[in-house]
C-alpha cells in the first residue's frame, strides 16, 4: 500500500483486500470499530480530554485537524449521535492522523457521510496533501471519489493488479463511453464485467 504520493484513492471492489494485503507493520488501519470517544461527550469535550494527554507537539496538529475536518463547527458541544456516521469517521481519521507518525488506511471512510461532510473531507485530503501526512482510503464506487471536490492521485484495483491514475484520466475515459455512460459503466468495465 505504499503510495508515491501522501494522499492517494483505492478505488474499486477489491481495493479493501488487496490495500490490507500490501499493507505494512508501521500503517495504521482506520475503521469505524474501535475508534475510541465517550458517545455521552460532545465532540469538544472528547477533544479537549484527549488533547491533556497528547505530546504538546501533537496538540497543534490535533487542533488543526478537528478544524479541517468541519469537528470544531457550531454544535461540537454537543454529544455525538448516531445518526452521525459520517462525524465519526472523520473524528477516526483525525485521531488516526495525530497519533501515527506512519501511514493511514481508512476503510470505506465516505460511508455515510453528508455532502457537507464530504466536503470537509476533501478538505482533509488537500491539508494532508499539502503537509505531507500519507492518508490511503478505499472507495467501493469511482463516481463516489470523482465527485469530491478536491483531485487526487487514484488507484483502481483491478483484476490483475493495481492501475495507477488521475482525475484527468477518468473524465476522458468516461466521456469516450459517451455523455450517458456514466461513473457505474466505466467502473464495471475496468473491474472486467463490461459484459454484464
Amino acid at each position: 500500500m505504499e503510495a508515491r504520493d501522501p494522499v492517494v484513492a483505492l478505488v474499486g471492489e477489491r481495493a479493501e483486500e488487496m490495500a490490507l494485503a500490501e499493507a505494512g507493520p508501521g500503517t495504521e488501519i482506520c475503521r469505524d470499530a474501535g475508534i475510541p470517544y465517550f458517545p455521552a461527550l460532545g465532540m469538544r469535550q472528547n477533544a479537549v480530554n484527549l488533547r491533556m494527554v497528547m505530546e504538546p507537539e501533537r496538540q497543534a496538529l490535533f487542533w488543526e485537524l478537528l478544524k479541517v475536518g468541519g469537528l470544531r463547527r457550531a454544535g461540537w458541544n454537543l454529544p455525538f449521535r448516531k445518526d452521525q456516521p459520517g462525524k465519526l469517521r472523520m473524528w477516526g481519521m483525525v485521531l488516526a492522523l495525530t497519533l501515527q507518525t506512519g501511514p493511514v488506511l481508512a476503510i470505506e471512510p465516505m460511508a455515510g457521510m453528508t455532502p457537507e461532510d464530504r466536503d470537509d473531507f476533501a478538505d482533509l485530503l488537500r491539508y494532508c496533501r499539502e503537509h505531507g501526512l500519507r492518508l490511503a482510503y478505499t472507495a467501493y464506487r469511482l463516481k463516489d471519489v470523482m465527485e469530491l471536490t478536491y483531485p487526487h492521485p487514484l488507484r483502481l484495483a483491478l483484476p490483475e493488479g493495481w492501475r495507477d491514475t488521475g482525475f484527468e484520466e477518468m473524465e476522458r475515459e468516461r466521456a469516450a463511453l459517451g455523455e450517458k455512460a456514466g461513473w457505474d459503466l466505466l467502473q464495471r468495465e475496468w473491474e472486467g464485467e463490461a459484459d454484464g
